[in-house]
Formats: structure tokens, C-alpha cells, sequence
């Protein structure tokens, strides 16, 4: 709290020349009393902070932390000790870093969650104990804390982000005595190894960014237990040349093999390169591309920056389409989702500048945040009703209506069979006409959704009792009983 303090010298150098020295001294206890003030803040909806002259940072109050530096740069230096108190459900991003003098920290049981980069270049925190109520770390959340040596991480933990210990004395002293480091069934950390690596059964997950750059890996085996990579795990690999993979694995995070000869080879076989069902790769191709049936998902980034695109055919074995799938595909046009598919990812098709239509069944009920960003172009086409044309609305989208749903027609007006919103004489006349065929023992002529309005009295039966019903309540609207119900009329 330097900057305070100077402060207050320069205002005593002030009032020295305006103010009698015999009030020097009870302006130098005010000066004293200010300095002496804890600062204070707000860091949540609900949470409050204040920072006393010992260095000691208190957060008080209910609910989640903001996700960013919770105290001016001037200020960093002067946290030594942080006192979370009862009630705080997470710890922002960015929430401590570059606090190089924090050396001690209380969570309590009410945080279930450690923001990215919360603690990075905290310097002088040597210990970490994380409590059970936690379930995620955040990507980079300890990163070059160069005096953290003890950390305790409770099986509650879930989620862990990409090396969130890295450059850290503990996670140094964990790969030397094994470089594949596992911590609750996710692989964290793998970059120190060399040669063809099997990864043990233990492991459930290979987390983010867990063998990035590890120029040596050529060869990795993954076994059954394994279900998902995190995204770039294998990024720039640059000898990876054989990969193993299990039937076991169905999630594959952006760019997990990106930078690597096995998937250079891949794609030089295919430029659509599929693991599991999962189109993990596109972005070699252009043109017209016709996805196979054999895809059930496009994976995250997949066509990621792929400007040669122009078209893409989307079969219905796909049911979801990932983060970031056909970002910046500048020379897409049109795209048409199938009904199979449920859900469109963040970002989707951001940045495609160029489209200009887009079909989306009532089957989608997801669409992520900025979807269609810079899509200055678009316009979607989607039924009445749909979660499409909600999307549109919100986001500010043309949005062209196909009508109501085959799947999902809409509920007809009692007692307007030719469908004209206007219940009157004709509709009447359909009934009898309908009612008569049907006495005769023919058909009635009418469609399904015809015999739900004519059956105004609900009893199961189109006939002569329902026109009339029709007609007297035409005949009360047209006399002015403008808030009269069909229904009213029905005895």
C-alpha cells in the first residue's frame, strides 16, 4: 500500500506551507489514521473484500468471485495472507495472480471451484491444501508458483485444466519419479517423457495440453479405460508418428493430434480424419465435402480455418456439432442440419463471413454463445416456435419461417376447419358435409387435424351437434360478444 503512503507525504508537504506548525502534529495522526484504513472492495455479486496494513486480504459475503485480479497492481505485493471466509462458492480467475508475497491461504468446505490462472506467479506460496468440496481446477491455476512444494488434492476433483501446476517445485519432484503424473485418474502432465510410452489403465482421461510439445514422444499407447483427450494433449508432437486408440474413447478435445506426423499422415490418406465416429480433422479439405455416414459427431475445430470449404453435406448419422467446428470457414455458403443433429457449440460457425443461409430442424435445442458471429449474411431458416427462431430473435438474426413443425403441428382452432383463423357459416357447412359421408359409411373427407377442430364438444364424434355449436357462436360474435369462447356454447 506504497502508494497511499506517498500520498500522504505529499499532502503533510503541502499543508507545511499553508498550516501553523503547532497543527503539524494532529495532521500527521490524521495522515497516520488514514494509513492505518483498510482498503475495501467489491468482488462478486454478493462478496465484499478489505486488505489491512498486515497484508492480510479478507473475502466475505455469498456466491461466486469475479473472474480478474481482485486488487489493484499497486496492491499485489502487500497480500501475505488470505482469508476466505464460509460462504464464497469459487475462486475467480485471475483472482490472486502475481500476489508474490502471499505465502498463506484458508478455503473453506463452500468453494466447489479454482479459477484459471487464480494463483499464478504466486512466488512465495509454498503450501496448498485444496479442500473436498472442490471438483474443478482451472487451466494454468498454480502456474509458477516457484515455491510451491506441497499441495494436497482431494479426490473430490473431477476437473483439472491445462497445466495448472506447471513450473512448479511439486510437479517437478511428481516427474521424476514418474513422468506420466496422475492425479485422480486425468494424465496433467506427460511432457518429460521420451520414446514409445504405454499410459497405465489407472488413467481415465488425458488432460489438456498433457504432452504438448513433447518433441521426444514417438510412439503412445492408449488403453481401454481411457474415454477423453483434452483439447491439444498431443499438440506439436513433432515425432508422434503411431498412435494407439481404444474403441473406449469418445470425447476428443480441438487440436489434440494438430502439429503431429500421425495426423499429417491421416490426413494425407483422408483429408476427413474420423476416430470413433468423431470427425476430428477437416481442414485440408475445399470444395463441396460430402460428410460419411459413418461420423456421428463434428468435433471441436474440425474445419477450424478452413477457407477452401465452400460446401458441406451433413448426413443423419451426426447428432452434434462441436466448439469451434467451422470457425472461420470464409468461403461457406450455405448449410443445411439435418434432424438428427441436437446441438450446435460455441463459436460454431464464427467468423464464416460468407454464409448466407442456414436450415436448422426443431430437432436443435442448443445453440452456444456467438454461434453465428460475423455471419453478417445469415439468414436462418427454422420452424415457428423453434429454439432456431428463438436463437434468431435474441441474437438478431434474420430468421425465415418454414411454418409450423411436421413433428410438431400446430394446435388447430376449435371450430376453424379451413384453417382461416375465423370460425363461421363455412366451417359450419364442412361439418354437416363431413358428418353425412361419415353416416353413409364413407370417409369424412376431413384431415386430422380438420376433425380436431370440428369435434368442438369434445365427445369423440364429428356430427350434426358440433355444427351447431359452430353456428351459434359465429352468431354471438357477430353480434358483438367479441370475448365469447367456443367452448361457452357447449352444454
Amino acid at each position: 500500500m506504497k502508494h497511499r503512503w506517498t500520498a500522504a507525504l505529499t499532502a503533510l508537504t503541502m499543508l507545511g506551507s499553508t498550516v501553523p506548525m503547532a497543527a503539524l502534529p494532529e495532521t500527521a495522526l490524521i495522515a497516520q489514521a488514514e494509513e492505518e484504513t483498510p482498503i475495501s472492495g467489491t468482488y462478486g455479486e454478493n462478496l465484499t473484500w478489505t486488505l489491512d496494513d498486515a497484508g492480510t486480504l479478507t473475502i466475505s459475503g455469498t456466491g461466486k468471485m469475479y473472474d480478474s485480479n481482485m486488487i489493484y497492481k499497486d496492491d499485489w505485493e502487500s497480500v501475505q495472507t488470505v482469508i476466505i471466509e464460509d460462504g464464497v462458492t469459487s475462486i475467480g480467475g485471475y483472482a490472486f495472480e502475481r500476489c508474490t508475497n502471499l505465502t498463506e491461504i484458508t478455503i473453506p468446505d463452500s468453494v466447489t471451484s479454482i479459477g484459471a490462472m487464480a494463483f499464478r506467479y504466486c512466488s512465495s506460496l509454498t503450501k496448498m491444501t485444496i479442500p473436498d468440496s472442490v471438483t474443478s481446477i482451472g487451466e494454468d491455476a498454480f502456474q509458477y508458483c516457484a515455491s510451491l512444494t506441497d499441495i494436497t488434492i482431494p479426490d473430490s476433483v473431477t476437473s483439472i485444466g491445462c497445466n495448472p501446476f506447471r513450473s512448479t517445485p511439486w510437479l517437478e519432484a511428481r516427474q521424476k519419479e514418474d513422468p506420466l503424473v496422475v492425479v485422480n485418474g486425468f494424465l496433467i502432465d506427460g511432457q518429460t517423457c521420451s520414446g514409445a510410452v504405454t499410459i497405465p489403465d489407472s488413467v481415465k482421461s488425458i488432460g489438456q495440453g498433457a504432452f504438448q510439445y513433447c518433441t521426444g514422444l514417438t510412439e503412445i499407447t492408449i488403453p481401454d479405460s481411457v474415454t477423453s483427450i483434452g483439447v491439444s494433449a498431443f499438440y506439436n508432437c513433432t515425432s508422434l508418428t503411431d498412435i494407439t486408440i481404444p474403441d473406449s474413447l469418445t470425447n476428443i478435445g480441438s487440436f489434440a493430434f494438430k502439429g503431429t506426423p500421425w495426423l499429417k499422415a491421416k490426413q494425407a490418406e483422408n483429408p476427413l480424419v474420423v476416430v470413433n465416429g468423431i470427425l476430428i480433422d477437416g481442414q485440408t479439405c475445399s470444395g463441396a465435402v460430402t460428410i460419411p455416414d459413418s461420423v456421428t459427431s463434428i468435433g471441436d475445430a474440425a474445419f477450424n480455418n478452413c477457407e477452401g470449404l465452400t460446401g458441406i453435406s451433413i448426413p443423419d448419422s451426426v447428432t452434434s456439432i462441436g466448439y469451434n467446428a467451422f470457425n472461420e470457414c470464409t468461403g461457406l455458403t450455405e448449410v443445411t442440419i439435418p434432424d438428427s443433429v441436437t446441438s450446435l457449440g460455441r463459436n460454431a460457425f464464427f467468423d464464416c463471413t460468407s454464409l448466407t443461409e442456414m436450415t436448422i430442424p426443431d430437432s436443435v435445442t442448443i445453440i452456444g454463445q456467438f454461434a453465428f458471429h460475423h455471419c453478417y449474411k445469415l439468414t436462418i431458416k427454422g420452424y415457428a416456435g423453434s429454439y432456431a427462431e428463438t436463437y434468431a430473435q435474441e441474437y438478431s438474426i434474420p430468421f425465415e419461417s418454414l411454418g409450423a413443425s411436421p413433428e410438431h403441428p400446430a394446435t388447430p382452432l376449435l371450430g376453424d376447419l379451413d384453417n382461416d383463423t375465423t370460425v363461421n357459416a363455412s366451417d359450419a357447412a364442412k361439418v354437416l358435409i363431413a358428418a353425412a359421408a361419415m353416416g353413409a359409411g364413407e370417409a369424412s373427407g376431413l384431415t386430422e387435424a380438420q376433425i380436431k377442430a370440428a369435434d368442438v364438444n369434445s365427445d369423440g364424434t364429428v356430427n350434426a351437434s358440433d355444427a351447431a355449436i359452430i353456428l351459434i357462436y359465429s352468431a354471438a360474435v357477430g353480434a358483438g360478444q367479441e370475448d365469447a369462447k367456443i367452448t361457452d356454447f357447449v352444454h
